[in-house]
C-alpha cells in the first residue's frame, strides 16, 4: 500500500493532457485564480468548492463523539455476539452476566419496548437477536457496566452464556444463489436480446470470477452517546450520515415520539428515558447515567 505505481500501469498520455500527471499538471487542472473569478461572476458549475467541514478535519479540530466530555456517572455498553453463523436461540444466562464485576444491567430483545428492528430498507434486521441467529457476530445482548473494560469482559462471555442449537449455514454467495436466499430480491436490467447476440457472435469467451468487494462497507467507527434532557427528551450524538433516520430508529425502538432539534449533528428524541444517559460503540456501547 502507498507504493509507487508500476510503470506499465501508468497511462500513456501526453504530458500536457489535463489529467496526465497529478504532480505535473496540478496547476493546469486547478486554476484557483480563474475559478475565483468565475465564482465571483456567478458560476456554480465546474467550480471546486471546499467541503463545509474540511477545514475542521484537516486541522484536527472537528469534534467527534469520542471527543465529547463524559458526564458524571457514564455507563458503558458492550455487545454479546452470536457464536454461530446460523442457529436457534434457546436461552441467555442473564443472571451469570449480571454477576460479573461492574455490570449494572443486561438487555436482551425482550427489553426493547418498541420495534426491534434497525433495517434501513428491508425491515428484517433486529437490533438484538430474537429466537433465531442469522450470522456470526450478530448482536444478541448488551451488557451495561460502570467501565468500558468491564463491559467488554462481561460481553466476551457470550459463548458461555448463549445456549443455541446450530443450524445449517449458507457461507458463500454461490450457495446462497443456488438456494435462492438473497439479501434483497434480485433485480435484472435488460436491453435487447443478449442471448441471441451472444449466440451469433463470431467470438465467445466463457468463464467466471469472484469479487470480494462490499457495498456500503462502513468507513467510520460506530458510536453513539445519549444524554437525557428536560421534558423526557433524549439528546443522541451518533456517527452517521443520516441523522434523521437515526432519530426515527431510536424513537421506534424506544416506543416514543420524535421531535427534531438539530444541533451540530445531534438530535433530540422524545422518549420515556429514565435517569440514565447512554453511549455505544461497535464493541462497546457506552451508556451514561446521570445522578
Amino acid at each position: 500500500m502507498n507504493q509507487p505505481v508500476e510503470a506499465f500501469l501508468k497511462p500513456e498520455l501526453p504530458l500536457d493532457a489535463p489529467f496526465a500527471g497529478h504532480e505535473v499538471n496540478a496547476a493546469r487542472r486547478l486554476d484557483a485564480a480563474t475559478e475565483a473569478r468565475q465564482h465571483r461572476a456567478g458560476a456554480r458549475v465546474g467550480i471546486s468548492r471546499p467541503h463545509e467541514s474540511a477545514h475542521l478535519h484537516v486541522a484536527g479540530r472537528a469534534t467527534y463523539v469520542d471527543d465529547i466530555a463524559e458526564v458524571d456517572g457514564t455507563l458503558h455498553a458492550a455487545l454479546g455476539l452470536s457464536p454461530v453463523a446460523h442457529g436457534r436461540l434457546k436461552r441467555i444466562d442473564v443472571e451469570r452476566l449480571r454477576a460479573q464485576p461492574g455490570v449494572v444491567a443486561v438487555l436482551t430483545a425482550a427489553d426493547i419496548p418498541g420495534m426491534n428492528d434497525c433495517g434501513p430498507i428491508v425491515h428484517d434486521d433486529p437490533i438484538l437477536a430474537d429466537r433465531e441467529l442469522v450470522y456470526l457476530g450478530q448482536p444478541v445482548f448488551a451488557v451495561i457496566a460502570t467501565d468500558r473494560t468491564l463491559a467488554l469482559r462481561a460481553a466476551a462471555r457470550a459463548k458461555e452464556v448463549i445456549e443455541c442449537e446450530p443450524l445449517p449455514a449458507i457461507l458463500t454467495p454461490r450457495e446462497a444463489h443456488a438456494a435462492k436466499q438473497y439479501v434483497v430480491p434480485p433485480m435484472q436490467l435488460a436491453r435487447g436480446d443478449a442471448h441471441a447476440a451472444l449466440a451469433a457472435a463470431p467470438h465467445r469467451l466463457q468463464g467466471s470470477f469472484s469479487l470480494g468487494g462490499q457495498e456500503q462497507f462502513y468507513l467510520e467507527g460506530q458510536i453513539s452517546y445519549a444524554i437525557p434532557l428536560e421534558d423526557r427528551t433524549l439528546l443522541v450524538h451518533c456517527s452517521t450520515q443520516h441523522p434523521s433516520e437515526m432519530q426515527h430508529v431510536v424513537a421506534q425502538a424506544a416506543g416514543a415520539r420524535t421531535r427534531c432539534k438539530s444541533n451540530a449533528g445531534a438530535w433530540a428524541v422524545a422518549s420515556a428515558a429514565r435517569s440514565r444517559s447512554r453511549r455505544c460503540s461497535p464493541a462497546s456501547r457506552r451508556w451514561r447515567r446521570r445522578r
